[in-house]
């Protein structure tokens, strides 16, 4: 029985008619729906082969999207895998694959590494036909491909561990949510949201309190206080529980990774474009006084 060379960049998300044309569709990160910019989460979760790969958005530039020339794909099976038994039982073997991605962007040129492992299952195509399929499970995209939009104005700090979670996000959904909960306690820095709290004993109020560690929960109530708006606590919050689910290790869904990251992107935007409001605002009070 031949083997279908279709390849998936996640095993569990099988590319169907639909998730190609929307991949194709919104080749963007970010799409429209019911007139809303939101996160397209259809290039992450589409399938790969070497004829169709999702247009990722550059890391380097704002405009480029990736693409795969065939001479930059390669696929190789280890030597101790012998031939004979990869033929009768497919989906106990594993191949390695390596391809380099170029930004379309001709003043940009960016190149990003992607390296991972094939993993095989029986399907069922059309109403009878049968047969071995072959995907492929990127483990590794570097510089990687960013998931959400960060607008300029948010701190590099924050940035930097963000843009981590994007690289560990194809390694290990675990880890990439912890990368977020840091993101998050960086976010906090930045606002100036108090990292310690001094505690006293009730027993011996004169001596002088002692200097705890403010838990990520009660620095985002702070935070709350500090902009005056409560949904930003709600949403902030949601993406705690995500991370301290990660740092667990607890076992975590693709979709539940990227309904995180969509929740974040509304956060950044809403929290800096408020910022941004605010000192407009600010300037002009100050530009008054003349």
């Amino acid at each position: 029985m031949p083997l279908a060379l279709a390849r998936s960049s996640r095993i569990s998300c099988r590319r169907s008619p639909s998730a190609v044309h929307t991949a194709n569709c919104c080749a963007r990160s970010r799409c429209s729906v019911n007139g809303i910019a939101a996160l397209n989460k259809a290039i992450w979760r589409a399938s790969i082969t070497q004829k169709f790969v999702p247009r990722y958005p550059c890391p380097e530039c704002d405009r480029g999207r990736l693409r795969l020339e065939k001479s930059d794909f390669r696929i190789k099976q280890p030597g101790y895998q012998h031939s004979d038994v990869c033929r009768d039982n497919p989906e106990v073997c594993s191949e390695r694959f390596t391809m380099l991605l170029e930004c379309d962007n001709i003043h940009c040129k960016e190149v990003v590494a992607v390296a991972g492992n094939t993993v095989t299952v029986f399907e069922v195509s059309g109403e009878e036909n049968t047969e071995w399929v072959e995907y492929l499970e990127p483990r590794i995209m570097t510089p990687p491909p960013p998931i959400i939009e960060i607008p300029d104005n948010v701190p590099l700090p924050v940035t930097r561990e963000i843009r981590l979670s994007f690289e560990l996000y194809w390694m290990d959904y675990r880890v990439c949510a912890s990368r977020m909960r840091t993101s998050l306690e960086r976010l906090m820095d930045h606002f100036g949201v108090a990292r310690f709290q001094v505690v006293r004993d009730p027993k011996h109020p004169i001596k002088p309190g002692k200097r705890r560690l403010l838990d990520l929960a009660k620095r985002i109530d702070k935070l709350s206080h500090k902009v005056g708006k409560s949904e930003f606590s709600e949403i902030l919050h949601a993406l705690r529980v995500v991370g301290n689910l990660g740092t667990h290790g607890t076992a975590l869904k693709q979709t539940t990774i990227l309904d995180a990251y969509e929740l974040y992107e509304i956060a950044l935007e809403r929290l800096f474009d408020e910022k941004s409001k605010i000192a407009k605002a600010i300037i002009r009070r100050l530009k008054a006084q003349r």
